[in-house]
């Protein structure tokens, strides 16, 4: 009896594990495993967008850089407004630039070469500043007043440098840089009675360059700006400080042109009536 219930109880359970089995297996078959899918990279795709940004930001690169060459880049030689330097030779009159007036009032100090009624120095241009070289600070106004009111030859270069401020200032008038000045007026120097307005002043020494001794010469220094040696002064008035630097005065007298080897005057005044004005 155990034997045989032992045996039905085995016989059962193989049963039961062969429906499990069964059941288990028709479950595998009838349910199809689902293996998930990869995402596919479209590789073509990829490489022509890569491709397409490339060429994007190298076009871009070399416009930036293009523009930026155009923008920086200097002026052709043929639009620069640069004159060429060159020597020539310009016969005229000098003159001061309180002499011209109104024309020349901003560089009233300065001597000008004034080309002859009727006929031009350059192009366009009756009148040009004489400057001379310095080493100090490039160039000067020629300041030697035996050259004023006479007919000279001007030999030097023009234009010297290219002028770009328009103001009305002496910094920016046209000059011509003077090699060399030849007087060329032959005509015989008369003595000439004047009468002449300015004040008493020490008169300037023609060398500026060397050493100055430091003693003053009485001479006149007129509202045109020129310096006038003068002789004949009444000794009792300089002694009493009646003439003295700085006194306005009106001179008359007889006046000889003439350049005096020390001092910068164009001439000297033979003293004949001192007048005094406030």
């Amino acid at each position: 009896m155990l034997y045989f219930f032992i045996e039905i109880h085995m016989e059962n359970q193989i049963n039961v594990g062969d429906q499990k089995t069964q059941q288990v297996g028709q479950n595998a078959v009838n349910q199809p495993v689902q293996n998930p899918e990869k995402p596919k990279l479209n590789f073509w795709m990829i490489s022509t967008a890569v491709l397409g940004f490339l060429l994007l930001l190298t076009i871009s690169i070399n416009f930036l850089g293009l523009r930026k060459t155009n923008q920086i880049a200097p002026p052709s030689p043929s639009a620069s407004s640069t004159k060429p330097v060159s020597k020539a030779s310009f016969p005229g009159t000098v003159k001061t630039g309180t002499q011209l007036g109104e024309v020349k009032s901003y560089c009233a100090n300065g001597l000008y070469l004034v080309a002859d009624e009727g006929t031009y120095l350059v192009n366009q241009t009756k009148m040009l500043l004489l400057k001379l070289p310095s080493q100090s600070d490039g160039t000067k106004m020629l300041s030697d007043q035996q050259y004023v009111g006479k007919k000279v030859k001007v030999v030097g270069k023009y234009p010297a440098q290219e002028n770009f401020c328009q103001a009305l200032i002496c910094e920016c008038e046209d000059y011509i840089l003077v090699d060399n000045i030849n007087i060329v007026d032959t005509q015989a120097v008369e003595k000439k009675q004047i009468k002449i307005e300015g004040q008493i002043d020490c008169l300037p020494h023609r060398d500026t360059g060397g050493g100055q001794t430091l003693e003053c010469a009485f001479g006149l220094q007129g509202k045109d700006g020129m310096y006038y040696g003068l002789q004949g002064l009444n000794q009792q008035d300089l002694i009493s400080g009646k003439i003295a630097p700085g006194k306005k005065v009106v001179i008359t007298g007889i006046f000889t042109p003439s350049k005096d080897s020390k001092y910068n005057t164009i001439g000297t005044i033979e003293v004949v009536l001192v007048g005094y004005t406030n």
